[in-house]
């Protein structure tokens, strides 16, 4: 009952855009400059208070709202990026990162479509990431691959997001181009608290986005002990 009420009151919220972004930062350790900030869609009803992204992107998925959601996220992170831009602020985020749902890959017109939206808003792609989970583009492979390459030859950034998690192959991995990889936050929460599994992992991944001159995020970074490891790791 709970996922039909929220399917509804979801609809509604699109249609009156009573959604809301909030911009997590992305900062480099060795300089301390922000470099990027991934953006992050809530959502308030004015009955159920603050619904998890995780529960109201389950019932977009389901109900086929995501490629709506999707492209309203999209929309107004380039309407933000532009009015940044207007207002000749002195620190902006090098790129903003938007996540892409699986779903969404298996539109072959989604490449046109985003490039669209950022003309619409007057904002140059290469002022946006696209964060990609291994699910999203194991589907249907092949046509991911032709997808994310028009993305980089039009200037978008791609990241695969939440490494470790799925089932990605190493070899479509190199494939699509990604020139970032997004360790999980529970490997580096688990790896601060002192687990040596999670520790190897993430220095794996480390080692592997190195090798193929990949960049590397560790996501979920909220202690200064968190931030030392991960630092220390490169």
């Amino acid at each position: 009952r709970r996922r039909l009420v929220l399917a509804s009151r979801l609809g509604e919220a699109l249609d009156t855009k009573r959604l809301e972004l909030r911009f997590q930062p992305c900062v480099d350790l060795k300089s301390g400059d922000l470099i990027g900030a991934e953006v992050l869609c809530r959502w308030h009803d004015a009955e159920l208070g603050w619904i998890s992204p995780m529960e109201f992107v389950a019932v977009a998925e389901e109900q086929g709202m995501i490629e709506a959601l999707g492209s309203w996220v999209m929309e107004q992170t380039c309407r933000q990026l532009k009015q940044w831009q207007q207002a000749s602020l002195d620190r902006l985020p090098e790129r903003l990162y938007v996540n892409l749902a699986a779903v969404q890959f298996e539109d072959p017109e989604l490449a046109i479509k985003l490039c669209e939206i950022a003309a619409r808003a007057g904002v140059s792609p290469s002022l946006l990431g696209l964060e990609i989970t291994e699910s999203g583009f194991m589907k249907d492979p092949e046509q991911a691959i032709r997808i994310t390459d028009t993305l980089r030859q039009q200037g978008f950034a791609l990241a695969i997001d939440d490494f470790g998690t799925g089932y990605s192959s190493l070899g479509y991995l190199r494939k699509l181009q990604f020139s970032t990889i997004k360790v999980d936050r529970s490997f580096v929460q688990a790896a601060a608290q002192g687990s040596s599994e999670s520790l190897a992992i993430v220095r794996a991944v480390v080692a592997m986005a190195q090798s193929l001159e990949m960049k590397t995020t560790a996501e979920g970074v909220e202690t200064a002990e968190e931030a030392r490891l991960v630092r220390d790791m490169g």
